[in-house]
């Protein structure tokens, strides 16, 4: 009998035990989801929108393109100009 009494109290700690854990993370959680939500709010407040993200990681990537295109085309055009000189 006392077994199953001792038995009863080990599983009556660890039960204890659980639930503060599981409080614990509970409130980490929500900790967690209220420093995403205020950064969401940052993001939009500096004028992004997570749905315009993608359409805006395109638009700089081609304007990245572009200049180191036109970057090129300038090279190409100073080392003729040079060429034309040194003759």
């Amino acid at each position: 009998m006392s077994t199953e009494v001792e038995k009863f109290i080990e599983l009556e700690k660890k039960d204890n035990e659980l639930r503060t854990r599981k409080i614990r993370l509970e409130e980490q959680l929500k900790s967690k989801k209220q420093a995403l939500k205020d950064l969401i709010e940052e993001i939009k407040a500096a004028g992004y929108d997570a749905s315009d993200l993608q359409k805006l990681r395109e638009t700089k990537k081609q304007e990245a393109k572009d200049k180191l295109n036109k970057y090129e085309s300038d090279l190409v055009k100073l080392s003729e100009e040079l060429s034309k000189i040194e003759r």
